[in-house]
């Protein structure tokens, strides 16, 4: 797994809060003009915005405290993934307000008060004491199936990508698949975290991707894995944040027929 876990622990966590503070009942999805990507919640109702584009960034979350051992070499970041693939990003889904998530089902997730009761976090207060200018006065919570009010940053977004070629490991059965990663992109700033930049839609990128061992369909990609390509040549994600890594150095400035040399014969974790 990922960093032992650490990245899909975060995600998990981000992912159930944002559940619980906000079921819209619709999720918010971008995609490129060309795409045609099927619905993958068709109880939901899709609010079509325009392709994102990236104009400022923003580090909504510190460090994820990336387990690093795997960054040592192409070779042991091979034994933790499942396929080294080119893919393009078609589109995005901002999956922060989602009543539930794709292959897991609705969060499950319930507060107490002191006495045992449920406490509901779209109720609104109802202690007649409070001052005009409190801020729970001012500032109310969001009612359940509001989703103008839910303005928050994303904590959670998934992207559809076209695996143009596998390189090496699991040859994937399906031509498109979700990548899941926190975060996203939201009026032009990507929200993201410390050394993870959220994928761009329209690029391409060079990645050692993994399927999430229990829930199927689910997609990752770790940061010092992954690479932009520009004019056939890799360049790294977070530049100056993973440059000390093995797999770094081995990877960085490469082309794809020097990605196929230096991964052909490794073992992968689902061979």
């Amino acid at each position: 797994m990922l960093g032992k876990l650490g990245p899909l622990a975060l995600l998990l966590v981000l992912a159930a809060g944002a559940a619980c503070r906000g079921g819209a009942g619709e999720t918010v999805r971008t995609e490129a003009p060309t795409a045609d990507i099927p619905s993958a919640l068709p109880t939901a109702t899709p609010q079509w915005v325009p392709e994102p584009i990236v104009i400022a960034r923003h580090v909504a979350a510190g460090s994820a405290f990336w387990s690093v051992e795997s960054g040592a070499s192409v070779e042991t970041l091979a034994a933790s993934t499942d396929s080294a693939v080119a893919v393009v990003v078609l589109a995005s889904e901002d999956l922060s307000h989602a009543p539930s998530l794709p292959g897991m089902g609705p969060a499950e997730v319930q507060t107490f008060d002191s006495e045992g009761n449920p406490i509901d976090p779209f109720a609104p207060s109802v202690d007649p004491d409070l001052p005009p200018d409190h801020p729970k006065v001012l500032h109310p919570p969001p009612s359940r199936w509001d989703p103008e009010r839910m303005t928050g940053p994303p904590t959670l977004s998934r992207y559809r990508v076209r695996i143009v070629e596998t390189l090496a490991g699991r040859v994937l059965e399906d031509e498109e698949v979700w990548i899941y990663q926190s975060g996203g992109v939201k009026d032009g700033v990507a929200y993201e975290r410390e050394g993870d930049p959220v994928l761009e839609i329209g690029k391409t990128y060079f990645m050692l991707m993994e399927e999430h061992v229990r829930v199927d369909g689910w997609y990752w990609t770790i940061p010092w894995g992954r690479f932009e390509l520009q004019d056939g040549r890799l360049v790294p994600v977070a530049a100056d944040y993973w440059r000390l890594l093995g797999v770094r150095k081995e990877l960085e400035g490469a082309t794809l027929d020097d990605v196929r040399s230096k991964v052909a014969g490794l073992t992968f974790r689902q061979q």
